[in-house]
């Protein structure tokens, strides 16, 4: 995957992708602004929580990949208009840090299906955008 540093868009869902996508594999990606990794279960996420990626998604997806942690690298995508996180099975804290930043583009959040615990934010109605859609279960 480093050799696509063009890259914008790179789809592979939905395929019978297995083993361990690490920070490697998209460190040469600086182009990158959607990344469409769902319906791969056998496929294991595992970024480095403190990595800095060399691009700013606009859009990803990595429902029913396994993920075990909450992916904190996407603490540095400030342009995210679109999360999809669900089923992957996550057992994990949200950080606090985790809302802040990502409300003024987000206009879908989905973290359902996972084992996601601790306490919702109280967030101030105008923190978030009128067209937002979040699906948060699990709890």
């Amino acid at each position: 995957l480093g050799q696509l540093s063009g890259i914008e868009w790179l789809d592979l869902s939905s395929n019978s992708l297995g083993g361990t996508l690490s920070e490697h594999h998209l460190s040469n990606l600086s182009r990158l602004s959607h990344l469409d990794l769902h319906d791969n279960p056998e496929l294991m996420i595992n970024i480095s929580a403190n990595w800095i990626p060399p691009f700013q998604l606009f859009s990803i997806s990595l429902r029913s990949c396994k993920n075990p942690a909450f992916p904190e690298w996407l603490l540095t995508q400030g342009n995210l208009y679109d999360i999809d996180i669900s089923s992957a099975g996550i057992s994990d804290t949200i950080p606090s840090s985790f809302w802040n930043p990502l409300w003024s583009n987000l206009q879908h959040l989905n973290l359902s299906n996972n084992k996601i615990h601790g306490p919702l934010p109280n967030l101030p109605p105008k923190t978030m955008p009128n067209q937002a859609i979040i699906a948060y279960t699990g709890l």
